[in-house]
């Protein structure tokens, strides 16, 4: 899916729960100032303001091989969609 606004922001943590927690306040604010928010996180579960969820199951362990996979998925996703500006939590 690629999407289409031009300022686009990717908002990412290791948990959905952590954006939950910790970084609603900012999702809104930025979308509120017209940026199109994109989330990052292991469960895919409704955030507040955000305009897509990418899904990307993360594992805690440095170590694990789906954390390999998951830097490749994450690299074909951020160069198809050329955000503006990324946050990365976690």
């Amino acid at each position: 899916m690629e999407l289409v606004d031009s300022k686009k922001l990717l908002y990412c943590a290791s948990t959905t729960g952590h954006l939950k927690n910790f970084h609603l306040p900012y999702i809104q604010a930025l979308h509120e100032a017209g940026y199109q928010v994109v989330v990052c996180a292991d469960k895919q579960e409704p955030i507040t303001d955000a305009d897509y969820f990418f899904c990307v199951p993360f594992q805690k362990s440095i170590t694990s091989l789906e954390n390999v996979k998951n830097i490749f998925r994450l690299y074909r996703f951020l160069k198809q969609e050329q955000f503006t500006a990324i946050g990365v939590h976690t």
